[in-house]
């Protein structure tokens, strides 16, 4: 698992506490409806006149400067401008909001931080193709990972010596490994026949029976996703290796184990 990259890439990032107005304005962009796409010019954008006091103007204004978004011309004399979330931006979002489509994490697949805690792991097709109850995992993955990584940047910025900084470092890819371990194991009993077949008890049996197939279905996309069965032969083996090392412990020390 190669995580040396993504760690790199946000040693830097502004920790920023972002309003409410900007909050929505991200929201806005990751719908897809930006009033403010309308800017008359990029150059207008980077140097805005003194009198300008369009709210979307500023709060976009702002997300450049501190580096959470990019902005670029559209078509040749078009108004237009196009905005992208940079890697601090998409830190952001996957910290802070849990209500994105899983469209988002197609649109910025080629990013580090979805190349390295997604498509390192998963298939595009199944992330695109993904159910509620799988997606709901995956946000939820997504936020603990940035929310660790930051506390772990923060603590590699205030290490006073190269050696605490490469221990905090070691330490978060350790973090890192866990948690996608950890959702492979939470997808691989979630998918379990048996607790498919127990989806909502408290639904009409032809509800549960549309569920069932709808989750089936996601079964079988996971199934034939070579990034996650090798993620998950990466996980038997590791368990087996630590189960076998107790069970022999067991058996040599059972003459001495309290009854």
């Amino acid at each position: 698992m190669v995580y040396s990259d993504y760690i790199s890439s946000l040693l830097s990032y502004p920790k920023i506490n972002l309003t409410q107005e900007e909050r929505s304005f991200i929201m806005k962009l990751i719908r897809g409806h930006d009033p403010s796409f309308k800017f008359s010019s990029y150059f207008k954008l980077r140097n805005p006149s003194p009198d300008n006091s369009d709210a979307s103007y500023l709060i976009s204004k702002r997300l450049v400067d501190i580096g959470f978004i990019d902005v670029t011309k559209g078509k040749f004399l078009s108004n237009i401008k196009n905005y992208k979330f940079t890697t601090y931006g998409l830190f952001y979002v996957f910290q802070n909001i849990s209500i994105y489509p899983p469209q988002f994490l197609i649109k910025y697949q080629d990013n580090i931080i979805l190349q390295t805690l997604i498509y390192q792991f998963f298939n595009e097709k199944t992330i695109k193709t993904g159910t509620g109850r799988f997606y709901s995992q995956i946000v939820s993955y997504l936020e603990e990972c940035c929310k660790v990584s930051l506390n772990s940047i923060d603590d590699i910025k205030s290490a006073e010596t190269e050696e605490e900084k490469v221990k905090i470092f070691d330490k978060l890819k350790f973090d890192l490994e866990w948690l996608i371990r950890r959702l492979c194991f939470k997808l691989t009993i979630m998918y379990n026949e048996t607790n498919l077949l127990s989806i909502n008890p408290n639904l009409n049996d032809d509800v549960k029976v549309t569920l069932y197939e709808y989750e089936n279905k996601m079964k079988i996309q996971l199934s034939k996703d070579s990034k996650f069965i090798a993620l998950l032969k990466n996980l038997h083996k590791d368990f087996d290796e630590g189960y076998n090392e107790f069970i022999n412990l067991h058996n040599e020390n059972s003459d001495n184990i309290d009854n």
